[in-house]
């Protein structure tokens, strides 16, 4: 497979022995990372609508009452 890589790149894999296999790994470690985010960021998606059908969540007032309270200066 002819691919075009970017000079930064090429200049990264100099001295890598087997440059081919060295790609594969990256790439594969870069989606591994992203599959993982993104099944957590599902799950925190989830489990935020479980607390607001739990009423768990605080008002839009109560929020900005807490940040005057803690010294964050919130506009109305």
């Amino acid at each position: 497979m002819d691919i075009h890589l970017p000079d930064a790149l090429v200049k990264k894999l100099d001295g890598v022995p087997d440059k081919q296999s060295y790609i594969i790994a990256s790439v594969e470690e870069r989606l591994n990372r992203e599959v993982e985010y993104e099944a957590w960021a599902v799950q925190e998606i989830e489990d935020s609508i479980e607390e607001a059908k739990e009423g768990k969540w605080v008002s839009h007032d109560e929020m900005k009452e807490y940040f005057r309270k803690i010294g964050v200066n919130v506009k109305d």
